[in-house]
């Protein structure tokens, strides 16, 4: 805080912590993963997964501390590509947007980008599957949420629907990019200040500038979004995380009218045979006047000791 004027710092301590409604934000996730094994020792098995969706929301205040989220729009197609069979000889590339002629071109793009970055399975398929959805009902008003004003977010529930090109014909894989987009928002559960700390306070110096999360269990998460991701994943994987973790949170930055938060934990806690949760971070940024949600990002890495597995990014964000 060396350099700030008195004037600046009792400004700071004026804010008490107090949502804002009437902004638009954009919710983006990302999931990607690949594991290489054998099954019985014999029998080879390969399989890289990617899904990510972004969402445009419009927010309003509910009551004193609590913002309501509502769908706004889709910004972009929302996607899966995975690879299929044993093998990975194939790849599957599912998009969803406002039109299906839409979500086709999205899939033709996004072929040779996935080439690039996944050149280890990518160099082993023989062929291309593509199979482009559009947005149907908004049901339950699309996709909402309500964060309170320590970060925590509830009641997440997704009522998108999407619908095939070739509808009533199946394809027979998930695609329930929405409902993961629900439970990955559930991800933001827990409060990222101390009880009775404000924003002001903790840019004024007048809190302790580090402190410690509640105790973080992700078991029913993970459970819950590996349900929705995938039918193996739903019959034959129960993660158990074996023991509670903390972020540990610190001021990253503060440059008057913005403060920056991270918080860290490199846990190394199993959640199911060798796979770990090794990194989690989440980083927030806040605007002062008014104590402005400006952005709020997650990163989980689940891992095993051969580097297998997949990490997950989520990312909140003011839309300026």
């Amino acid at each position: 805080m060396k350099g700030r004027t008195p004037l600046l710092l009792l400004g700071a301590l004026l804010f008490t912590v107090r949502m804002e409604g009437g902004q638009r934000y954009n919710f983006t996730y990302l999931i990607k993963g690949n594991a290489s094994s054998k099954i019985l020792l014999f029998f080879p098995f390969r399989v890289s997964f990617e899904m990510s969706a972004s969402v445009n929301f419009s927010s309003e205040r509910k009551g004193r501390d609590t913002m309501a989220f509502t769908f706004a729009d889709l910004p972009q197609a929302a996607y899966l590509v995975r690879t299929l069979g044993f093998s990975g000889h194939e790849l599957a590339i599912l998009a969803v947007d406002y039109d299906t002629d839409r979500a086709l071109r999205f899939a033709e793009k996004k072929y040779p980008e996935w080439q690039k970055d996944t050149p280890a399975y990518a160099a082993r398929i023989k062929k291309v599957k593509k199979f482009p959805h559009r947005l149907t009902d908004v049901g339950g008003q699309g996709l909402v949420f309500e964060r309170d004003s320590t970060g925590v977010q509830r009641n997440c529930r997704s009522g998108l629907g999407v619908k095939y090109r070739y509808y009533p014909s199946k394809h027979n894989l998930y695609f329930n990019v929405f409902p993961i987009a629900a439970e990955m928002l559930a991800l933001y559960d827990h409060p990222v200040l101390p009880p009775g700390a404000d924003l002001g306070k903790l840019a004024a110096g007048a809190m302790a500038a580090e402190w410690d999360s509640p105790w973080l269990d992700y078991s029913g998460a993970l459970n819950r979004i590996g349900a929705w991701m995938e039918k193996v994943v739903k019959s034959l994987v129960t993660v158990e995380q074996r023991w509670k973790f903390r972020l540990h949170y610190r001021i990253d930055r503060f440059v008057f009218p913005e403060i920056d938060i991270c918080g860290e934990a490199h846990p190394d806690v199993t959640i199911w045979k060798s796979y770990m949760i090794r990194d989690m971070v989440r980083r927030l940024r806040f605007r002062l006047p008014g104590n402005v949600l400006v952005q709020d990002d997650i990163w989980i890495s689940l891992r095993n000791g051969k580097g297998q597995g997949g990490d997950a990014y989520l990312s909140l964000r003011l839309v300026e």
